[in-house]
């Protein structure tokens, strides 16, 4: 991704026998979305379908807190930065089921630190 050779990840992506389904459709949304910048709500409707399985996929798997990091690295994509960070407060402040150092050292620190070169330009 950092190459931004979406086609050719795209390509890797469909041959490849690994991946289970789900993280399959994660990704080649996320890589069709960075490959449709010039049309940015073509490209924002891929990351709202990543949300809508990311979504799905916490309600039938209600204690795999990690899915929260993809949820907010779409929302990343989304927002912007500040928002991002943002919601991630109001949830921890409405959300007590996870640690203090869960929102704070794996949720904030990955929006945090995701690649710039990574988000739409």
């Amino acid at each position: 991704m950092y190459m931004k050779k979406y086609d050719e990840l795209e390509k890797l992506l469909q041959e490849d026998t690994i991946l289970d389904k789900y993280q399959k459709e994660i990704t080649s949304n996320l890589i069709k979305s960075l490959n449709n910048q010039k049309d940015m709500e073509l490209s924002k409707k891929y990351i709202y379908k990543n949300i809508d399985l990311i979504q799905n996929k916490i309600t039938s798997t209600p204690n795999d807190s990690l899915l929260y990091t993809q949820y907010f690295i779409m929302k990343l994509y989304l927002n912007g930065r500040d928002k991002t960070l943002q919601e991630i407060d109001s949830m921890k402040a409405k959300n007590p089921k996870y640690s203090k150092a869960y929102y704070d050292y794996i949720l904030r620190d990955l929006i945090e630190e995701y690649p710039q070169e990574l988000l739409y330009k």
